[in-house]
């Protein structure tokens, strides 16, 4: 929905042109039956009447089928991609604008990674045998055009890795087996486990039911920021990355932009914006840029945990700090232990899946209390 009513749009954005406006009252049949526009799911096929003179939608069929399973198998027959789900469900053919959702449960995962979400593990096929999903079949052509796929997922920082029994091991602590056989790409090539090297920032699939690993994608250069200024003109992305250094990026037409997870185009980037950038070893070009959905809030400061890594405000908010938090009173960097209860606060910070709970991005205490006084003498 915009501030102008509910758009219909494709929903895949490498094929969407623009959208059209449904106009107020607009005559809504959903597979045959009346519905409202909050009724329609993702991804479902679309005829429609519009009108000329304002270009609205006046009035609108839209149609799908749902099918759910487990994949068995996706694989490319006539040059049509085809999913095969497991229980003799069939083959489904894959539309070649077919849009992809992801709905991630993580095993374990980086606080300053949650925010992100994992979006799609471009290198991997979208979707790996093992995996759950939910298609739209668009009655007119008997494809697949919507695929809602449910994955469980490791996101985090190797610490090492055991070529003998095929082990990732985790700086958060988490060990993953990986599933003989299992693609493995790194720096968006095809890899193995042994070329994985300690620091690689790494994404890894996990079957739901054994844990063990079916797909990784690991990357040798990670940076975590904001997003400073973004210039159509010569696509140069600035940055105040968390080590407090300015970079630029060269962000071309092929990188992949996210915004939880969600694919986007290059003007969801604003300034400010929390920003992690998959780059190549020179650093010069993104690869790849996600952005994270922030909020902003007043409060009052009440304590901080350090055992359980949150902090607490009067007015009932709990928020998880990270590695990247950082801590502000009166505008000049503190540790955490320097903010008082009854202080007032200003927080910035993501709403993300249970049981993280929000993730603190920065949090400006002020005080009443003086700056010292500095004083100078000359010899």
């Amino acid at each position: 929905s915009t501030v102008d009513g509910t758009v219909f749009t494709v929903i895949n954005p490498d094929y969407r042109l623009g959208g059209y406006v449904a106009a107020k009252g607009v005559d809504l049949l959903l597979n045959g039956a009346p519905a409202g526009l909050d009724e329609l799911p993702a991804g479902v096929e679309i005829s429609a009447v519009v009108n000329p003179v304002d270009q609205k939608i006046r009035q609108a069929r839209a149609a799908f089928t749902e099918h759910e399973g487990v994949v068995s198998a996706v694989r490319l027959e006539g040059g049509q991609k085809k999913m095969y789900l497991a229980g003799g469900q069939g083959a489904f053919t894959i539309s070649r604008s077919a849009a992809y959702s992801y709905e991630d449960s993580y095993a374990a995962a980086d606080i300053e990674d949650i925010p992100f979400g994992t979006g799609a593990l471009d290198a991997l096929e979208e979707a790996l045998p093992g995996m759950p999903v939910r298609l739209h079949i668009a009655p007119s052509s008997r494809e697949a055009q919507y695929l809602a796929v449910k994955r469980r997922v490791v996101l985090g920082t190797v610490r090492e890795t055991a070529k003998s029994n095929g082990e990732i091991r985790f700086e958060n602590g988490l060990t993953c087996r990986l599933l003989p056989g299992a693609p493995v790409k790194r720096d968006r090539e095809d890899s193995s486990l042994e070329a994985i090297r300690p620091g690689d920032h790494v994404a890894a699939v996990l079957l739901p039911d054994t844990g063990e690993v079916i797909g990784v994608v690991a990357y040798s250069n990670v940076i975590y920021g904001r997003a400073i200024d973004y210039v159509r003109k010569n696509r140069t992305l600035y940055i105040l990355d968390d080590n407090g250094r300015y970079i630029s990026f060269y962000l071309s037409s092929e990188a992949l932009i996210y915004r939880w997870g969600v694919r986007a185009a290059a003007d969801a980037i604003t300034t400010g914006s929390r920003i992690r950038v998959i780059t190549g070893l020179g650093g010069q070009e993104a690869w790849r840029l996600d952005i994270a959905e922030t909020l902003s809030g007043k409060g009052v400061f009440s304590g901080y945990n350090e055992k359980t890594g949150f902090i607490s405000t009067r007015e009932g908010g709990r928020y998880r700090i990270s590695g990247a938090t950082c801590f502000y009173k009166n505008g000049s960097p503190v540790q955490p232990e320097d903010l008082l209860p009854g202080e007032q606060v200003e927080l910035e910070y993501a709403v993300t899946p249970s049981p993280t709970g929000d993730v603190l991005f920065s949090i400006n205490a002020r005080s009443a209390a003086q700056p010292p006084v500095l004083t100078a003498s000359v010899v």
